[in-house]
């Protein structure tokens, strides 16, 4: 469970107020993968329409780099990480491959070079994340790999068990008279 803060300002009659609030973001520890073989055994052919139920508009978080943040936008069944390329640019994140090129490479190639990380399952589905150039506002969709990803929230299981509730509760409410400022 991360703990974090989320400020606003407020312009009042009075004047310039600052609002503070304490606010969680539970990961999980199981990856999304886990999540899609635990449905993949129970669906038949509504499988993509389930797993779409269970991860767009949701947060994931990458379990590799900077850890950073995505939310789904869509997923696809059509690509895994041995038929989907990318063309990775010129400059310090480029991929030179052993020709000296910049060429296109799998997703499979590029994790296993600037990462280090061997995905298991290449043919599990891909999670889309669409995000936009903040200097060019284009609109670009980055192809994630949920064996590397976490979800975040409460899933079922966590949202069924009154320990784990209790547990949270104790961690998240705080008591006002504790608080110094």
């Amino acid at each position: 469970m991360f703990c974090g803060y989320q400020t606003a300002a407020k312009i009042a009659e009075n004047g310039i107020f600052l609002q503070l609030s304490i606010k969680h973001k539970i990961i999980n520890t199981k990856s999304c993968l886990e999540q899609i073989k635990k449905i993949q055994s129970h669906s038949g052919a509504d499988f993509l329409k389930k797993l779409k139920e269970l991860f767009v508009n949701k947060t994931v978080q990458a379990n590799y780099g900077k850890y950073k943040f995505y939310r789904i936008d869509d997923v696809t069944i059509d690509k895994n990480v041995m038929n989907h390329t990318i063309r990775r640019k010129n400059g310090i994140n480029s991929l030179t491959l052993d020709n000296g090129n910049h060429e296109e490479i799998t997703l499979f190639q590029y994790y296993n070079h600037c990462y280090e990380k061997t995905i298991c399952d290449k043919h599990q589905p891909l999670f889309i994340s669409i995000t936009k150039d903040p200097k060019t506002l284009k609109e670009e969709s980055i192809y994630l790999i949920p064996e590397l990803l976490l979800m975040t929230g409460l899933d079922d299981d966590i949202r069924d068990s009154d320990n784990i509730k209790r547990d949270m509760i104790t961690k998240t409410k705080l008591d006002p008279r504790g608080i110094s400022i």
